[in-house]
């Protein structure tokens, strides 16, 4: 995983959740010190005050880690759904002659990222031409100002009426796409990249090129001025 949401979310750890969970125990351990003196209080109040920072620690941690760390890094929040599609450009494993006649060929393909601030990964998903297809290993990448995702997958194509005679049964391959056309800390809306793929039976072996737009949730809006503050706090210095 990219080492900025990993710095990040170290970072966090010390400067919020930690300090947040020891605040709420000791408000319950105050209150417990107000209760009547007696053995069975002696007992429960530091069990629950202990139980509580175990709680809020899981709380915020989690809080930071699946929501809040898209509020300080959009421009790595790929997570969500995408439409595009793939252009299989270039097939290998198939005669010659067959070679000169291809003609470069278009999929529908959309994908579905699931991601925290620590994993990434492609969701298993379907569509007209594949019967399924998911990642098996995924990372974030920033290189010469571009971010973008790696990721390695397996996909199983439509068989018997719905197939398509230029695909394989199935293929594992590897895909790289960066963020095109968006602002500098703003989530990305569209991506390009380029993949290759093998089989595990016969050709064509294809590598393309492909394309995704962001299907926007009603999730996705500005923060407001609270979060924003909340940000500069906790986004750790540069390096």
């Amino acid at each position: 995983m990219n080492d900025v949401l990993q710095r990040f979310h170290r970072y966090a750890l010390g400067r919020v959740v930690w300090p947040l969970s020891l605040i709420v125990g000791l408000i319950f351990a105050f209150g417990w010190s107000l209760a009547l003196d007696s053995i069975f209080n002696k007992f429960l109040g530091p069990l629950t005050s202990a139980a509580t920072v175990g709680g809020a620690f899981w709380f915020f941690e989690r809080w930071i880690r699946l929501h809040f760390w898209k509020v300080v890094y959009p421009e790595y929040d790929f997570k969500g759904k995408w439409k595009g599609y793939t252009e299989y450009c270039k097939p290998e494993g198939i005669p010659e002659d067959a070679k000169l006649k291809f003609e470069p060929f278009k999929k529908r393909h959309d994908i579905r990222f699931k991601q925290d601030c620590l994993s990434v990964m492609v969701d298993y998903d379907e569509t007209d031409a594949y019967q399924g297809w998911n990642s098996t290993i995924a990372t974030l990448f920033k290189e010469k100002g571009k971010i973008g995702l790696r990721y390695a997958y397996e996909v199983t194509y439509r068989q018997g009426e719905t197939s398509d005679e230029r695909l394989p049964d199935n293929s594992k391959g590897l895909e790289e796409i960066s963020v095109v056309g968006s602002e500098e800390g703003k989530i990305p809306m569209r991506v390009t990249g380029v993949f290759a793929h093998t089989t595990d039976g016969p050709a064509p072996r294809y590598s393309g090129t492909v394309a995704f737009d962001r299907v926007l949730e009603e999730s996705s809006k500005e923060p407001n001025w609270v979060s924003k503050l909340i940000v500069k706090y906790l986004r750790p210095p540069a390096e």
